[in-house]
């Protein structure tokens, strides 16, 4: 039986096709998959290192590190919960606040700054002060 060119033509594209995908399953199948965990929070040495500004116990099994504007409405907001969390777990909570003014909010900054002078006469005014 004799093939005629485009029989051949097609055998050949088939052959070309079979081995392009085995050599990728070979080339991909080859790489060793990453089976160490990743990290998807943030490093807490890093969130409580000099926290001038914390409630409670600082080896509390439960850290809260909140950013906070005080000009912010979803801050304010979230603030009756937070208070009531930190008060309710004293011994279970140590709670850290962090400055995070929002360009958006023209009074934030100064507001920031206005409680980090509190804080050196030992006022800090936390959020749940307000």
């Amino acid at each position: 039986m004799t093939m005629t060119t485009e029989t051949k033509f097609i055998l050949g594209i088939g052959i070309v096709t079979l081995g392009l995908i085995a050599g990728g399953v070979f080339l991909f199948s080859g790489k060793e998959e990453n089976t160490q965990p990743q990290s998807t929070g943030a490093d807490a040495s890093i969130l409580l290192a000099n926290s001038r500004h914390a409630i409670g116990n600082a080896s509390a099994p439960v850290k809260i590190v909140e950013f906070a504007d005080f000009q912010c409405p979803a801050c304010a907001a979230a603030q009756p919960i937070v208070k009531k969390t930190v008060e309710q777990n004293k011994d279970k909570v140590y709670f850290v606040f962090r400055h995070y003014p929002l360009s958006s909010h023209q009074n934030a900054k100064i507001a920031a700054q206005a409680c980090e002078a509190a804080g050196k006469q030992d006022k800090f005014c936390f959020p749940s002060d307000r």
